[in-house]
C-alpha cells in the first residue's frame, strides 16, 4: 500500500527499479469514500468536480435533475 508521495518515491520506486521494470502506468487518484466513482460525481458538495466554478452546474444538471439516488451520485450534463 501507497501511503504518501515520499513513501512512493523512497519504498515504491527503487523496488519497481530492482525488479527490471522501465515504465509505471499511475492511475487516477480516488477523491472520494466511494471509490467505484473515484469522486467525480460525489453528491458531497466539497468532493470532486462539484462547485469547480462556485455553482452545482458547471459540469452536473442542477436541482434533483443532477443527483441519481440509485448510484448516490451526480449526473453529468454532457449538453452544455
Amino acid at each position: 500500500m501507497i501511503n504518501t508521495y515520499a513513501n512512493f518515491r523512497d519504498d515504491v520506486l527503487p523496488r519497481i527499479k530492482r525488479l527490471g521494470y522501465n515504465a509505471v502506468q499511475i492511475m487516477a487518484i480516488q477523491e472520494h469514500s466511494y471509490y467505484a466513482s473515484f469522486g467525480y460525481a460525489s453528491n458531497n458538495m466539497l468532493d470532486g468536480l462539484n462547485m469547480f466554478d462556485g455553482t452545482d452546474g458547471h459540469y452536473f444538471h442542477t436541482g434533483s435533475r443532477g443527483h441519481h439516488s440509485v448510484w448516490d451520485s451526480r449526473l453529468f450534463n454532457y449538453g452544455s
